[in-house]
């Protein structure tokens, strides 16, 4: 059976507080063999915006993510693990960590919360049962997840994912300045691939989100209902397999290592290119954040 039709509905693991040390041990000897990691995050929406002169539009966007990123709190996490071929490990290929939040005390923005709610997202128990962030911090730490050239990273449009990641990796808040959040992202995460940006490489894909992107590929959907807030991350995995089997065109990977120190823009090196080739990538956070 192809990867991409494996029905995830039975392979997704709820986490909370109470199974959370039994669940990282099993992520840690998946890591091993399974090194792709989808990753999506639900957060409280967007409740403040930076005011002040900017240098550009890409440092308006990064303080526009810094601010709220510092203000608010994740919710959930998701997590799914492949390997390079897009086979699932046996058993559980996805793993939803879901934090402490507390609708009374914590800041949010009503519509967010409000189509979270829809999607079945259950402020109660996140309140009661719900994960502390630091000690999940602790743990992923030692998990062979981050800090790891080996681990590619993948995902879509994801600048607020891994700001939010980032803040509860450091405990504390985002950098002031661009450049050195894609110094700290570099550390953790030193390979990204973003989805979207590999969508831009396919002249004739004319898709500006993953459900088009899923229907454009026809990938089989019959755990799509089921899936509700799961459905980015595990679009993330699809289309990107989808997308090197079936597209026939370049694979640029994101490798962080080639920041280098600029104002407006952050120069990447493509590795491991199909075909190798000696390029250079202008990139910056407003790609990644303007949704």
């Amino acid at each position: 059976m192809p990867a991409a039709t494996v029905d995830h509905s039975q392979r997704i693991c709820e986490v909370w507080a109470c199974n959370l040390d039994e669940e990282m041990k099993k992520i840690r000897q998946v890591i091993r063999k399974y090194n792709y990691v989808a990753m999506d995050t639900e957060f409280p929406g967007v409740v403040a915006r930076p005011i002040g002169e900017f240098r550009s539009n890409a440092d308006y966007q990064y303080q526009l993510l810094r601010c709220n990123v510092d203000l608010l709190k994740i919710i959930q996490l998701g997590l799914t693990f492949m390997n390079e071929q897009g086979e699932y490990p046996p058993g559980t290929s996805t793993w939803q960590f879901n934090f402490k939040f507390n609708l009374t005390e914590d800041m949010y923005a009503q519509d967010s919360i409000e189509l979270l709610t829809t999607s079945g997202i259950q402020f109660k128990k996140h309140e009661e049962e719900g994960i502390e962030t630091q000690y999940f911090a602790e743990l992923l730490m030692t998990s062979g997840v981050v800090l790891c050239e080996g681990v590619k990273w993948l995902s879509f449009h994801s600048g607020y994912d891994f700001g939010y990641l980032i803040k509860i990796l450091t405990n504390s808040n985002l950098p002031e300045e661009e450049l050195d959040f894609f110094e700290i992202l570099r550390l953790f995460f030193p390979v990204i691939y973003d989805v979207k940006y590999l969508m831009k490489s396919c002249k004739n894909l004319k898709v500006s989100n993953l459900l088009m992107v899923w229907n454009k590929f026809c990938i089989w959907r019959q755990s799509m209902s089921c899936l509700k807030i799961l459905s980015l991350f595990l679009f993330s995995a699809f289309t990107f397999m989808m997308h090197i089997k079936r597209c026939c065109l370049k694979l640029y990977i994101f490798n962080i290592k080639g920041v280098v120190r600029s104002r407006q823009e952050h120069k990447i090196n493509f590795c491991n290119c199909l075909p190798v080739k000696n390029t250079v990538l202008k990139l910056n956070l407003q790609y990644f954040v303007d949704r």
